[in-house]
């Protein structure tokens, strides 16, 4: 009989020179995974762990991207294999996702679309996020409000237009995802756009968007034309060929 013991760590010593001289280009997405589970799951095979984890959730994004309690359904993940990769996926949200603040520069308002799609992507609870712009169409600042249930957010409007005035902000755009990856926005998507636009307009700052985002796609909310007060608002901050460009794109 074949010693087991032996020939796993003969195979994960193998894996770990593999991985040393090529890196991840010759390794498939369950032999990656594999890989790391060496370090959460000491002297046993598991490779059945990761092809079954690849199996349930899909990819490795939706394994980084699952809640603990769901991660601990597949067989042989226990616990502490939940949480520790969870808090990978927490650490590769948090890189993805806090560095662009003060760097992000938008031409178009497709490209703020494009750039939420990827910022929201693997998030399975509902958030919005606040993001304020200077003049040259710069982030300032994102902030992300409270989740609650995975349908409910809190928002305050009049804190978001407090929060325009103290970043000195020249605009703001909103946008919260649909993990259920309904595009459609409700009655209380409208209200909120409602009610923050007014907020926004007593402090001089224009709204630009709100937009709803999935795993794959986003809609703007609010119809803009060149006769639209939003849109001579905005103008007026920018310049009114600047404008025309952004909000065709």
């Amino acid at each position: 009989m074949p010693n087991t013991k032996s020939t796993h760590a003969g195979h994960r010593t193998r894996m770990k020179s593999k991985f040393s001289e090529f890196s991840d280009r010759v390794f498939s997405d369950h032999e990656l995974l594999e890989l790391l589970l060496f370090y959460a799951i000491p002297r046993i095979n598991v490779n059945e762990i990761a092809h079954d984890l690849i199996n349930e959730f899909g990819s490795l994004d939706g394994i980084f991207s699952a809640e603990p309690d769901r991660l601990c359904r597949v067989n042989g993940v226990g616990k502490a294999t939940s949480e520790y990769l969870f808090l990978i996926g927490r650490i590769m949200n948090r890189a993805k996702t806090v560095s662009p603040d003060v760097r992000q520069t938008f031409s178009a308002l497709s490209s703020i679309g494009e750039f939420l799609v990827d910022y929201f992507r693997g998030c399975q609870k509902e958030k919005l996020c606040v993001i304020f712009f200077d003049s040259n169409m710069k982030i300032i600042k994102i902030t992300e409000l409270d989740r609650g249930a995975p349908t409910e957010i809190a928002v305050s409007p009049q804190q978001i237009a407090r929060d325009a005035v103290i970043y000195n902000a020249v605009s703001v755009l909103i946008a919260h995802n649909h993990p259920g990856g309904n595009l459609e926005p409700s009655a209380a998507d409208h209200n909120l756009t409602h009610l923050l636009e007014i907020s926004l307009r007593a402090v001089g700052v224009p709204l630009i968007e709100h937009l709803i985002v999935t795993e794959a796609n986003y809609v703007a909310t609010m119809a803009i034309s060149a006769s639209s007060p939003r849109y001579s608002m905005y103008s007026g901050s920018y310049g009114a060929t600047f404008a025309k460009e952004f909000f065709k794109n």
